[in-house]
C-alpha cells in the first residue's frame, strides 16, 4: 500500500498530463540516453557512447560538447557553477573549465575507473572533491584532478556500488550516501560511515537517490521512497512497491524549492506536505529542471536522442487550484525556502474567520505564535525571522475554525 509523506496527496487528471507533454529529439543520436541536468536555462544530456550534448533554448537546438573527451560512455554530468562541468565514464572521470577541451582526472589511488559520481563535496576544508565508482567504493581528493584516498571503512558488497552523495556543513559535516547496498552516513569527513538501514530490505536497499536537509533524509529506491528523521535509525514510507530512478531537488526562480521522485511513478511536492502524482510519457530514467521548464527521458524512448518537455508551472498550479477548490484557507507559498535570516509565509483565506499561526519543531513543540486573530477575505503575508531559531526544519500551522492547514519551511 502506497502512504503519504503527511496527510494529503493531489492525483493530477492522468490523460490530459501526458497530453501536455513536448517531444524532442536530438539529432545523430545512435545511443541510449544515460543522463540529464541543467543549470539556469541549459540542459545537458549524456549518452552510453555520443558524449554530452547542451540545449541553451529549452530544446529546439542541441550541440555536441564532447570535443576531446576520451571516453563517450556517459554516466553522471554535474556542473559546478557554469561552465565547469564534472563528467563521470565507464572508463575514468573528466571535468572541462570551459566546455571546449576535457582534462582527465589522475586514476592516482582510484582501485576502480568506472567512475558513478563525480564532483565537489562540500566544504572539507582540504578534501573537497569526491568520487563514486561502481564496485571500488568512494574517494575523497585535495584537487579536482585528485590523487584519490579511498574512504570505505563500513561499506563492503553491494554498498561499494555509489549511486548519489548528499551533505551539508554545520558544526559537524554530515553526509549521506546512496549505494546498490543501502543508506549509510559520516561525520567524520568519509573517515568511516555508518548505515542507516533500518526497515528497508531488497529493491529497498538499491538506493538512486539522496537528499538531506538537515535532520531530515529524503530517499527514493528501486523499492519505494522514504523518508528518516533519525538519519536511519526509521524510515516512513512515502510510496512503497514503486521503482524510482531520481530524486531530483528544483528551485523556482524565486528561489523557493521543490522535490521531484521520478521512476514509474512520479510525484511532485512543493512544501513537504502536499504530494501530486503526475503522469510522463513511460518510465522516467532521468530528468532535470531548469528554471521554468522540466525534461525528462524515459526507458521506453531512451534510444534515438529523444526526450520529452514541460513547464513546471503546469504541475505546480494543478495542485494550487485543487487546494484553493477544497478549503477556505490554504497556504500560497514560502519564500525564500530554504532561508537564513527571513521567510515570508503566504495564505489565502475566503471567508472572514479567525486564525492562528504557530511554529512548531520536528519534535511537535510548539516554539511561537506567529498571528492570534480575526482575519478578512483575501491574500495575506506573514514575515518569520529566523535570527533566534536554530538551523533544522519546522513546521508552520495554521488553523481557522474545524480547518488546519500546515507547511514546511527549512532554516539553514
Amino acid at each position: 500500500m502506497k502512504k503519504p509523506l503527511l496527510t494529503l496527496i493531489l492525483l493530477a487528471l492522468m490523460g490530459s498530463s501526458f497530453a501536455q507533454w513536448t517531444t524532442l529529439t536530438i539529432p545523430n543520436i545512435s545511443t541510449d540516453i544515460t543522463v540529464l541536468t541543467a543549470v539556469i536555462d541549459t540542459v545537458y544530456a549524456g549518452f552510453a557512447g555520443d558524449g554530452i550534448h547542451k540545449t541553451t533554448n529549452l530544446g529546439t537546438d542541441w550541440s555536441d560538447i564532447s570535443f576531446n573527451l576520451a571516453n563517450k560512455n556517459i554516466n553522471t554530468i554535474k556542473v559546478a557553477g557554469y561552465p565547469v562541468i564534472f563528467v563521470s565514464t565507464g572508463n575514468g572521470a573528466f571535468f572541462t573549465l570551459d566546455q571546449l577541451s576535457y582534462t582527465p582526472v589522475l586514476n592516482s589511488g582510484l582501485t576502480n575507473t568506472n567512475i558513478s559520481h563525480y564532483s565537489v563535496g562540500g566544504d572539507l576544508d582540504e578534501n573537497d572533491f569526491t568520487i563514486g565508482t561502481n564496485g571500488g567504493g568512494f574517494f575523497y581528493g585535495p584537487e579536482i584532478e585528485g590523487p584519490w584516498t579511498a574512504a570505505n571503512n563500513g561499506l563492503s558488497g553491494d554498498a561499494l556500488f555509489i549511486n548519489d552523495l548528499a551533505g551539508y556543513k554545520d558544526e559537524i559535516s554530515t553526509y549521506m550516501l546512496g549505494t546498490d547496498g543501502g543508506v549509510f552516513y559520516s561525520s567524520d569527513e568519509f573517515a568511516s560511515w555508518t548505515p542507516g538501514n533500518t526497515g528497508l530490505s531488497g529493491a529497498q536497499l538499491h538506493v538512486t537517490g539522496v537528499l538531506l536537509l538537515n535532520t531530515i533524509s529524503f530517499i527514493t529506491t528501486e523499492g519505494g521512497a522514504f523518508y528518516s528523521m533519525d538519519f536511519g535509525a526509521s524510515w516512513i514510507t512515502l510510496y512503497a512497491d514503486v521503482k524510482f530512478n531520481q530524486l531530483l531537488l528544483y528551485f523556482d526562480p524565486e528561489g523557493a524549492f521543490g522535490i521531484f521522485l521520478f521512476g514509474q511513478e512520479n510525484y511532485y511536492t512543493p512544501d513537504l506536505e502536499n504530494w501530486m502524482n503526475f503522469q510522463a510519457p513511460g518510465e522516467v530514467i532521468s530528468a532535470a529542471a531548469t528554471r521554468e521548464q522540466l525534461f525528462v527521458a524515459t526507458s521506453e524512448t531512451k534510444s534515438g536522442g529523444i526526450m520529452y518537455s514541460q513547464p513546471i508551472s503546469w504541475i505546480i498550479t494543478d495542485i494550487a487550484e485543487n487546494i484553493t477548490q477544497q478549503k477556505n484557507v490554504n497556504f500560497i507559498r514560502n519564500y525564500p525556502n530554504p532561508f537564513n535570516e527571513e521567510c515570508s509565509i503566504s495564505y489565502h483565506i475566503t471567508k472572514k474567520q479567525p486564525v492562528e499561526i504557530s511554529l512548531f519543531d520536528l519534535y511537535g513543540r510548539k516554539i511561537k505564535t506567529l498571528e492570534n486573530g480575526v482575519q478578512e477575505v483575501g491574500e495575506h503575508t506573514l514575515n518569520i525571522n529566523g535570527n533566534d531559531l536554530a538551523a533544522g526544519i519546522y513546521t508552520v500551522v495554521l488553523i481557522s475554525g474545524d480547518q488546519k492547514e500546515t507547511t514546511k519551511i527549512v532554516k539553514r
